[in-house]
């Protein structure tokens, strides 16, 4: 990948990203993510207008098209004074970070943009304790904030390949502190969607590069940080370990099939092509218009239908899943084949694709920024960049 001389618009977009990535996967300070992606977007546009990307066709068209239809969706049915929050939230702003990343691939090496991954989480890992000191006395709610389990799930594979991709003493041991961290947050927190994720990506992330040995010690490392934190939490924290101890014996899947996935295919029927219109309020206005109409369905309100591709497929129909499967198949490959060659950001990339769509995904109403992360770096890994003189 070509790495040309750094110039202010180099550093503006690594700084811009190490601020916005942090923010991306919730709704805090919105104030400064709005900012920060205004600015992140110019820079982009005039580095790649600069550079001249050739990239992969496919995944560009689909993306292209994905974003237009989600637009096109919420002009058409009038949705910008209920959803222009989530829109800038969940599609402007992953169409901003895969711009970005573009844009930072033809001034950085890939080791890099993976330093910039540790980053995030580190800066990630800062706000969550901070949160925790903040509401020590309510020790529960901070440990059981979902939203942090979100944005850890998305800079975990970064911190997995930060530790073997010779980043530097300083990168490894920082990575492997916020590992060893953000594990155990994720366990006091409840979140058996996230529990799922690390029983998939971690797994992932050993067998293809552990040896026998290190499998070993990583399990050894796994039952003895697990066995320290339940007695710790059960001294200190009794509430937490009582609730995580009830989400374990917890065995439904708190009706999500009945409740939520039959109504919306059935309302999905309704208009299968384009969908109902995007936004989670259209959701929530559609399913209350409809339940009264149906005596089978339980829940009479809901506010989103807790699968990625019902929820896409409910606001842009049949075309918006097969745009958002072109683009999830299409960046899969591209990472794949980069990751072959020995490329440690495009495995990062892989597994956060897999681990937090690919699984979360299917029981979770996720943030879509990290899409942009994902997707921009596997269009990043199939461009090529000519310099304007």
């Amino acid at each position: 990948m070509l790495v040309i001389n750094k110039n202010p618009i180099a550093y503006g977009l690594l700084a811009l990203l190490v601020m916005l990535m942090p923010l991306m996967a919730n709704t805090a300070l919105p104030g400064l993510r709005n900012t920060s992606l205004g600015l992140l977007l110019l820079l982009s546009l005039v580095a790649l207008y600069r550079n001249r990307p050739k990239v992969d066709p496919w995944l560009a068209a689909a993306w292209a098209g994905y974003f237009a239809l989600n637009t096109a969706s919420l002009v058409i049915t009038d949705g910008w004074a209920d959803s222009r929050t989530e829109y800038i939230r969940s599609v402007l702003t992953p169409s901003v970070l895969l711009l970005s990343i573009l844009a930072v691939a033809s001034y950085f090496d890939t080791r890099t943009q993976l330093r910039l991954g540790v980053v995030a989480s580190a800066l990630t890992t800062v706000l969550y304790a901070w949160s925790v000191y903040q509401l020590w006395g309510a020790l529960q709610a901070s440990l059981f904030n979902r939203d942090y389990g979100f944005r850890f799930l998305v800079f975990l594979p970064f911190l997995l390949l930060a530790l073997i991709g010779k980043l530097g003493r300083f990168w490894t041991g920082l990575a492997a502190l916020l590992l060893v961290l953000q594990i155990i947050a994720i366990a006091l927190m409840g979140f058996r969607g996230a529990w799922l994720v690390l029983a998939v990506v971690v797994p992932l992330f050993a067998w293809r590069h552990l040896s026998r040995n290190g499998l070993l010690v990583l399990a050894g490392v796994v039952i003895a940080t697990g066995i320290v934190s339940a007695k710790l939490t059960r001294q200190f924290a009794p509430q937490t370990y009582q609730y995580v101890e009830a989400k374990l014996r917890q065995t439904d899947s708190s009706g999500r099939v009945d409740f939520l996935w039959k109504p919306t295919i059935t309302m999905i029927k309704g208009a299968p092509l384009l969908g109902h219109g995007y936004g989670n309020a259209n959701f929530s206005k559609t399913f209350a218009a409809e339940a009264p109409k149906h005596d089978d369905w339980v829940w009479k309100e809901a506010t989103h239908p807790h699968n990625i591709w019902l929820e896409v497929a409910f606001a842009t129909g049949l075309a918006g899943a097969a745009l958002l499967l072109t683009i999830m198949l299409r960046s899969v490959w591209l990472l794949w084949q980069r990751s072959r060659v020995g490329d440690h950001l495009a495995e990062a990339a892989l597994l956060g694709l897999v681990g937090f769509y690919g699984v979360l995904g299917m029981t979770e109403p996720l943030a879509w920024a990290p899409l942009g992360l994902f997707a921009g770096i596997a269009l990043a890994q199939s461009a090529r960049f000519e310099t304007k003189p």
